[in-house]
């Protein structure tokens, strides 16, 4: 719930923490159980991971700012992806990110975390490995909030 609430601070420690729980044991470049178990973890009846979870049910937040919100929605969603969520993942009706981001009832965040799986699922076999994404994806909490992207 963390993710669709925008809890970016909380989202980004439990991501680091997972992430270095388990290293160093039989094979240290594997991901660790904790963090796999976190990007990996079903909700709902639907079945859907935490990004999955962003695009689908992250828009229907009452009582937030919508802007401010989908901002930091769209901040985890980039932390996700960077620590090896599968952006192929699916739900228990087969839909995926695409699907959900992308439908009837899309926005600009969800169109943006969109963009980011397309080549993200290019790598998906790094899952659950800690990835660099391209420095246009690093920019982009700075691009949505009309920063600059100068190099």
């Amino acid at each position: 719930m963390a993710c669709i609430k925008g809890e970016v601070e909380f989202v980004e420690t439990s991501l680091k923490q997972a992430s270095s729980n388990g290293r160093g044991d039989s094979d240290p470049s594997k991901p660790s159980k904790d963090l796999i178990r976190l990007l990996e973890t079903r909700e709902t009846s639907m079945r859907v991971s935490p990004l999955l979870m962003i695009v689908s049910l992250g828009k229907n937040i009452p009582g937030a700012d919508p802007a401010h919100l989908a901002q930091r929605q769209v901040a985890i969603a980039t932390m996700l992806l960077k620590y090896g969520a599968r952006p192929d993942a699916k739900d228990v009706c087969g839909k995926t990110v695409c699907h959900y981001g992308a439908g009837q009832m899309a926005t600009d965040m969800t169109m943006k975390v969109v963009d980011m799986c397309i080549p993200a699922a290019q790598s998906s076999h790094l899952f659950g490995k800690e990835v660099a994404l391209s420095y246009t994806l690093l920019r982009l909490p700075a691009l949505l909030s009309g920063g600059s992207c100068v190099v």
